[in-house]
């Protein structure tokens, strides 16, 4: 189950995790000492600040080898494009991956997607990319690309990095839950060996490192 008719543009904290490409490590860990990693550290968390503004908030951030987490807070609601109104998107941002949320955030009504367009149709999914997180991570996503591949060109001419086309969201309920995520996020390095985003305990997607092109 998702969250079809959330309105992702509603004021509150959303927990996000972006993932590469087939899992594949381009980042280190964040206390990496190696000059490639920490330079394309640099470039994301540059990008994801420029993706901000006085309506958005990080109230957390943490690059992984392959995987970001971070919880991004709307501080106002804001009223996203008609959803009759279908032209141009500014930014593909891919399928929409929500986790289930089976109950509205406590003591809020739950944000309703209202739309005459028929669910599931591109129209449909369209005025939904709309949505300001939507449009922040696809933002994000499309400029921090463009910035690593023109990095890693300049050094090495080739341009092989690629963000996983799905993200994955969870709205966060209440104070308790948003301090819980909040350490966990910061725990991360220190479980990297166990994660389960970590490729060496993935069968499907074996351990791939961009510094083995390196020497």
């Amino acid at each position: 189950m998702r969250l079809e008719n959330y309105d992702y543009s509603s004021r509150g904290n959303y927990f996000i995790t972006i993932c590469t490409h087939q899992r594949e490590c381009f980042f280190g860990l964040p206390d990496s000492n190696h000059p490639i990693e920490k330079s394309l550290q640099t470039i994301v968390n540059n990008c994801w600040i420029g993706s901000l503004s006085e309506n958005l908030a990080s109230k957390a951030f943490i690059i992984m080898p392959n995987h970001l987490h971070l919880i991004l807070e709307i501080k106002q609601s804001e009223n996203f494009a008609n959803p009759s109104d279908i032209g141009a998107i500014p930014v593909d941002v891919g399928a929409i991956h929500e986790l289930p949320l089976h109950q509205p955030p406590l003591h809020q009504p739950e944000p309703i997607f209202q739309s005459s367009i028929k669910q599931g149709t591109s129209e449909w999914i369209k005025a939904r990319r709309k949505m300001l997180v939507s449009k922040v991570i696809g933002k994000f996503k499309m400029q921090s690309s463009k910035q690593i591949n023109n990095f890693l060109e300049d050094n090495f001419g080739e341009r092989p990095f690629r963000w996983q086309r799905n993200y994955y969201d969870h709205i966060i309920r209440n104070q308790k839950s948003l301090k819980k995520i909040i350490q966990y996020i910061d725990s991360n390095p220190s479980r990297w060996t166990d994660d389960i985003l970590n490729p060496i305990n993935s069968y499907e997607f074996g351990l791939k490192s961009f510094k083995r092109d390196l020497g």
